[in-house]
């Protein structure tokens, strides 16, 4: 009777360690529409305080995560995503919330403009653009810009002076 009573006490033992078992979960984060790695997102884990954000290439690596728990995906300006944390490696796309804020320049006369309204260019200067290019001085990059063209004086000065 003994070895039958402690022979079931092991199986719920055992069946009770199995299905609790915690994984480590690796993912990267990357937006929908231009598929870059969006830094600073939060990864939580649900119902519980165990989190972290992702790196300047999208990843996070999640330890001691319980196999049927959720992860609760958020950034700012992005949709929040739960997904299972069944797989313990994965690729996950953010998606843009259409209700998040305006976005606002700030112009040389210090009042806040919607970007629309802004008349002139605006340009963004990607990282690959700067691994490309491997500028030198800040006009390398400036002259990136459409409509930029910056002059870089102390070479024009060295010219002057030969």
């Amino acid at each position: 009777m003994k070895k039958y009573i402690l022979t079931i006490f092991l199986l719920v033992m055992t069946f009770t360690l199995a299905s609790s078992q915690a994984i480590t979960m690796k993912g990267k984060i990357l937006d929908n529409t231009t598929r870059e790695p969006i830094f600073g997102a939060n990864v939580i884990v649900e119902n519980t305080q165990k989190g972290i954000t992702t790196d300047e290439q999208g990843n996070f690596v999640l330890t001691d995560v319980e196999e049927n728990a959720n992860l609760i995906i958020s950034y700012l300006g992005y949709t929040t995503e739960v997904i299972s944390a069944g797989t313990k490696s994965m690729l996950i796309y953010l998606k843009l919330d259409k209700n998040r804020l305006s976005e606002v320049v700030v112009s040389a006369s210090r009042t806040q403009q919607r970007r629309e309204e802004v008349p002139v260019a605006i340009s963004i200067i990607t990282a690959k653009t700067l691994e490309e290019i491997k500028p030198t001085s800040i006009d390398q990059v400036l002259n990136q810009s459409a409509g930029v063209y910056m002059v870089d004086y102390r070479l024009l000065d060295e010219a002057m002076s030969e």
